[in-house]
């Protein structure tokens, strides 16, 4: 279960290239769009997908819906995402966009009922595997 994973990495790891800079933050440059470890990292993930070098491996892969900030004075976060379908949904067939969920809170269901948590029951339910 991929839940917003940056598999090509995220618009806002360019935006923030200063932050990672400055702070010396490895990973945020790492996190960047089309950096060069995301892209041996996906390369390599997507021959041990595609060569099938785990037996019946099987997975799913969820995107947020909004940004992580909801502000109505500021709308140009309305359309954005940290990250997108386009980088997300690149292993295990499209991405499922969880409703009301930002980059923080699809990873954390706060209840049973939460959209997160609902789809990786189902996965694993259709999977075959008990719970």
């Amino acid at each position: 279960m991929l839940y917003a994973s940056p598999s090509f990495g995220s618009k806002w790891g360019d935006k923030l290239a200063f932050v990672s800079t400055y702070f010396r933050h490895a990973m945020g440059h790492q996190l960047r769009w089309g950096s060069w470890s995301l892209e041996d990292l996906d390369g390599r993930f997507r021959d041990l997908v595609n060569q099938k070098k785990i037996p019946l491996l099987a997975g799913i892969e969820a995107v947020e819906n909004h940004f992580i900030m909801r502000w109505k004075y500021l709308p140009f976060f309305k359309r954005t995402l940290v990250v997108t379908k386009e980088s997300a949904g690149m292993y295990f067939g499209r991405a499922q966009r969880i409703p009301g969920s930002d980059h923080f809170g699809i990873v954390k269901p706060d209840s049973h009922g939460h959209d997160s948590h609902l789809l990786l029951v189902d996965f694993l339910t259709e999977s075959g595997f008990a719970l």
